[in-house]
């Protein structure tokens, strides 16, 4: 008996350390797997410098995802697309005379996630020629994050530079409030609900918007004032809010009825129903998902104004507009105006 107990143990020893050693050995085969498809992006990249082979790519005269979603989305999505098949980038955005900061949120945002993914690239841009847009893009910060020879990075008392996340930042949050507290000029105790709105969104982004799998869990925020009024805009890239909303029954027919579209659920109408508090988040908690209602609530009180959700296929003015996107964006972007 104690000898065959013995050989049990023996066995049961060398079946673990067999596990243990195949795990090594894919491992081992998947970093080598990685590694040969790096070296073929880095020559390919390589290749195509040497020869002089760019992508240029022109941005409309407007150059806003909230106020032209589709053809910015687009114009974006070519960017990315052309620098993970190893093609030289140029940006030129000359001729933008019409622009709004969130389009350079996304723009980073394509750029950060190459860097996670540690994915080699090439990239150029200039700036526009009209003075409103080209003050827009130096004063919002966006030159700070990538390599520039121009020493145009101006900061400047109309704008809060763009800020990144991870994790939900309450120093940032007070920071935002505390620039519209001084250019509003306004008691402290007003913007109570403002800074619960902001960490809405950032805790929203960093409790239900990821899973293991995303590729790189990130905000942006940025805040700028014109006109007697300040207009903020915070992008996540997670999946966006039709994609983690957990549909019902109803739902999952209208889904399966290809041949009725009418029917089909799209992503504004699932926007519209977040706003309006008819959904359960995919926790399944009952207090999750009363955020984004709340933040609507404001909307319609005029606390906040022009409150604008971009997430996937969905756009929603609340109260104003609301309608399908062409080409998805990649998470969610939030604008609101506050005066």
């Amino acid at each position: 008996m104690k000898k065959k107990t013995k050989k049990w143990k023996e066995i049961r020893l060398f079946r673990r350390r067999w596990r243990k050693e195949l795990k090594r050995r894919k491992k081992r085969s998947k970093n080598r797997r990685f590694n040969v498809k790096q070296h073929s992006h880095n020559e390919k990249l390589r290749l195509n410098i040497s020869k002089i082979i760019k992508t240029i790519l022109r941005a409309e005269e407007q150059f806003s995802i909230r106020d032209n979603p589709n053809e910015t989305i687009d114009f974006l999505n070519e960017i990315q697309n052309a620098l993970l098949k190893g093609v030289p980038v140029h940006i030129d955005v000359s001729k933008v005379k019409d622009m709004t900061v969130d389009a350079l949120l996304y723009l980073l945002a394509l750029i950060d996630n190459m860097k996670f993914k540690e994915i080699p690239f090439y990239i150029k841009g200039n700036l526009p020629q009209n003075a409103e847009a080209r003050d827009i893009f130096v004063q919002s910060g966006f030159l700070n994050y990538v390599n520039t020879n121009t020493n145009t990075v101006l900061v400047t008392k109309d704008c809060v530079q763009i800020y990144d996340g991870r994790n939900a930042d309450s120093a940032i949050a007070k920071k935002l409030c505390s620039f519209a507290i001084n250019k509003l000029e306004k008691k402290r105790t007003e913007f109570r609900i403002l800074y619960n709105i902001i960490m809405e969104i950032i805790i929203n982004t960093k409790q239900h918007a990821y899973n293991v799998n995303t590729e790189l869990p990130k905000w942006y925020a940025y805040a700028r004032y014109s006109n007697s009024g300040i207009d903020f805009s915070i992008l996540d890239t997670g999946f966006g809010i039709p994609s983690t909303v957990r549909k019902d029954w109803f739902e999952r027919l209208n889904e399966l009825i290809a041949n009725i579209p009418i029917l089909k659920t799209s992503d504004s109408r699932l926007l519209k129903s977040v706003t309006d508090g008819e959904f359960r988040t995919k926790t399944k908690e009952k207090y999750r998902g009363k955020g984004i209602p709340m933040i609507a609530k404001q909307n319609d009180s005029n606390y906040i104004n022009d409150l604008t959700i971009v997430s996937n296929r969905g756009y929603i003015m609340v109260g104003k507009d609301q309608k399908d996107l062409i080409t998805p964006l990649r998470g969610t972007l939030y604008y609101w105006r506050i005066e």
